[in-house]
């Protein structure tokens, strides 16, 4: 029989073994487990870089994206804006087969010169209006009665000058609201000349 409480030299060599047992178990399980997780955080950051590639390679693919959606954008205003300047009655002329064709546009002036057009219009329609008011004046019986024929020629020479000159000016490029001053003095031009029967 053997006496738990007897020294230990006295015990078998099978007891000895069997002390051990369990920390070996401990220590196998321990390195399975521990092989296991690794293998498993191994496999999670492999998925995390993969998924941090693709989303690099999305990232680049959405940059190229709106890139050519930027292109493209710029494109059809370019497109509208020639449409519109196609549609423009004074930035096209027929030839003598009355075929449409795009006229020579120079190249646009800057805004000193344009004002500079504009500020010579106003005075001579200017110069046009006291002739017409003077004209009123001396119908009225008020002022010196001079022949009319002259007078009424003269009158009609300077509203077709003026005519001819905003004519001119419109067919160089201009502003909206340049354009829109232009068209004004037109149509009183056009009021001058069935006023006076020109």
């Amino acid at each position: 029989m053997t006496d738990l409480h007897a020294p230990r030299r006295h015990r078998s060599k099978a007891s000895h073994e069997s002390d051990y047992l369990p920390a070996i178990l401990v220590v196998i399980v321990a390195l399975v487990f521990g092989s296991f997780a690794w293998a498993k955080h191994q496999e999670r950051t492999a998925r995390q870089l993969e998924i941090n590639r693709i989303e690099v390679a999305n990232a680049a693919v959405r940059a190229e994206n709106e890139r050519v959606l930027a292109e493209a954008a710029a494109a059809a205003e370019r497109s509208r804006r020639n449409w519109e300047r196609s549609q423009d009655p004074y930035a096209r002329s027929f030839n003598d087969n009355n075929a449409l064709q795009e006229s020579y546009r120079p190249p646009e002036k800057s805004v000193m010169q344009r004002q500079a057009e504009a500020l010579a219009i106003m005075q001579q329609s200017r110069s046009i209006q006291r002739e017409t008011d003077r004209q009123e004046y001396s119908r009225s019986g008020a002022g010196q009665v001079v022949s009319g024929n002259s007078q009424k020629r003269g009158l009609c020479q300077q509203i077709e000058a003026e005519r001819d000159r905003i004519h001119a000016r419109m067919r160089q490029l201009y502003t909206i609201p340049e354009g829109e001053y232009l068209r004004q003095k037109l149509r009183d031009n056009h009021d001058q000349r069935i006023r006076f029967g020109c």
